[in-house]
């Protein structure tokens, strides 16, 4: 069979196949040689969207979020007693005991995604419109700049020149 039926049919990867070759062409002569596969299961992973809807009408923006689904099969309180290997009919028993465990393998994210949204016409007209207002505006901005920060301050010294005032006037009834 060539590598990619050979992994077809011992749940292997196509490129672990010249490696299992070589390991039981390198073995055969000292025994029978077993891959042990426990529990081949489908794995499920799926890219997630997020769906708003837009502030005005029915209608619903679909937003990308980066995130995904997946299913796979755990195996919880998972425990092996012992192993039994049957051969001409004779039965070989092979303690193996061990504490339970969880066996719970990593997530591993889709293999198809999308890339992020790419702007949009309307978002590309806003963020075009919002500069060339802003290169409009820039220099009434420069002119009004000075005039701004001079009423500013004159707000903050306000109070200032209010608390003068006052010891102003009772300095002169005193004098006066």
């Amino acid at each position: 069979m060539d590598a990619e039926a050979t992994a077809d049919k011992l749940y292997i990867s196509a490129q672990e196949v010249g490696a299992f070759k070589e390991f039981y062409e390198a073995n055969k002569a000292e025994g029978v040689v077993y891959l042990f596969r426990y529990q081949v299961s489908d794995y499920i992973s799926a890219e997630a969207s997020l769906f708003e809807p837009e502030r005005l009408g029915n209608a619903w923006k679909r937003t990308d979020t980066n995130a995904y689904f997946m299913q796979e099969t755990v195996n919880l309180d998972f425990d092996i007693i012992d192993v039994t290997l049957t051969k001409n009919g004779v039965s070989t028993v092979i303690p193996a005991v061990s504490d339970p465990v969880d066996n719970i393998p990593d997530g591993t994210p889709p293999v198809h995604t999308t890339d992020d949204e790419e702007l949009d016409w309307k978002t590309l007209l806003g963020l075009f419109l919002g500069g060339m207002l802003l290169i409009v505006l820039l220099p009434c901005i420069a002119w009004l700049a000075p005039h701004f920060l001079r009423a500013v301050v004159w707000i903050l010294l306000l109070p200032f020149r209010g608390v003068a005032a006052i010891v102003n006037s009772l300095k002169r009834r005193k004098g006066g």
